[in-house]
């Protein structure tokens, strides 16, 4: 069944009339999107979600140059493809379109949350007003890797930090820096030892995962050691040297692995 997203208004519509089927014209880019990419038929059974663990099932019953009208069962809400735990990545934004790679890889393995670092050596420092130019067309990233995943929630993008303020934005979370040495553990070993000091509750109220990822040149060691400071523990990666993007798309997957989501 395809998926078609849709805005959280419509799905608000659907939740304070939840005894009936709905017919509705569906809103200009998902009629665009239902008529001209997925290029459905009357009666195609598709789902509709708003990225934030709404879900809707629907029938297509009217599709013209003018208008997509379909059939919308009551909103139900999911969890689907979601982790156990919110999972964090702080990450110092890799030169040209590695981002982009990264926002859509990071969507599919489960992240919850994209913070971009500001970090000494990272190449690419972004103001404030130019993160914000390019926002539109990032979330627009992370939303089609999630329709496409099949997840239920679109993970947040945040405004850019340094690792100070990113830090202190999730005191609560379980922080893990990936780094380059020799004597470091793995990620498996340091939740495994987190879980048996009680520092990574998995119940009612699981406990976040902050995993962090440095630019090319890695986290210069002042910043490492303020994370230290702040009750971080570094980890790593493996005996090679990653891309940075590599870096974050490898931290996710052995924490998911970890948490037995793979």
């Amino acid at each position: 069944m395809r998926r078609v997203p849709l805005p959280a208004a419509l799905f608000d519509l659907l939740e304070r009339n939840a005894s009936a089927r709905h017919a509705f014209a569906l809103p200009d880019e998902a009629a665009h999107y239902v008529r001209t990419v997925l290029r459905l038929d009357e009666g195609s059974p598709v789902e509709l979600f708003d990225g934030s663990g709404r879900l809707a099932r629907a029938t297509l019953t009217t599709i013209d140059a003018s208008m997509v009208i379909a059939e919308v069962e009551a909103p139900r809400s999911s969890q689907r493809g979601e982790p156990p735990v919110e999972l964090i990545l702080f990450q110092a934004i890799p030169k040209g379109d590695r981002w982009e790679w990264l926002l859509e890889k990071a969507t599919e393995l489960g992240v919850t949350t994209l913070v971009p670092l500001t970090t000494r050596r990272g190449v690419v420092q972004l103001s404030s007003e130019r993160f914000e130019k390019k926002r539109p067309r990032w979330e627009k990233i992370l939303a089609g890797a999630a329709r496409q995943c099949r997840r239920a929630c679109i993970p947040e993008l945040r405004a850019p930090h340094s690792p100070t303020e990113a830090f202190q934005a999730y005191p609560n979370a379980l922080h893990l820096v990936a780094h380059l040495s020799d004597d470091l553990t793995s990620v498996h070993r340091a939740l495994h030892a987190a879980e048996h000091r009680g520092d990574m509750p998995l119940g009612d109220a699981p406990r976040p995962i902050g995993l962090w990822v440095g630019p090319e040149g890695g986290f210069e060691d002042a910043e490492i050691n303020t994370l230290l400071q702040a009750g971080a523990r570094c980890v790593t990666l493996g005996p090679r040297v990653l891309r940075a993007e590599t870096a974050g798309v490898a931290l996710l997957t052995l924490v998911q692995n970890a948490l037995g989501e793979f």
